[in-house]
């Protein structure tokens, strides 16, 4: 297992910590997701999409709906969001997508 029971800290708010959480979902699901994956660490969220290799990133302080991209305004913490959620994912030997070839 990678991942970590929250029960606790839903019955008990004292013990509630700062964690960071990674979605990986290298494959389509849903009728408009796309290959992707993200990575929330405090208030910013990462999420990078692997059709084209862009890259979204928000601060959920002051956006919670995720309207404004900022990663250009910050490249810094875009790519090193980007090398932890790509860490954590290698860490536990995730997978990627393959360019499809004919047959």
């Amino acid at each position: 297992m990678d991942g970590e029971s929250i029960v606790p800290y839903l019955k008990n708010s004292d013990r509630r910590k700062e964690r960071t959480l990674v979605w990986h979902y290298p494959h389509y699901h849903g009728s408009t997701w796309r290959p992707g994956s993200a990575i929330r660490q405090g208030n910013w969220k990462l999420i990078e999409f692997y059709e084209d290799n862009s890259v979204e990133l928000y601060n959920l302080s002051n956006d919670i709906e995720e309207q404004k991209n900022i990663a250009e305004q910050y490249p810094d913490k875009t790519e090193m969001l980007r090398k932890e959620m790509h860490s954590y994912i290698k860490a536990r030997n995730g997978k990627y997508p393959a360019l499809r070839t004919n047959r």
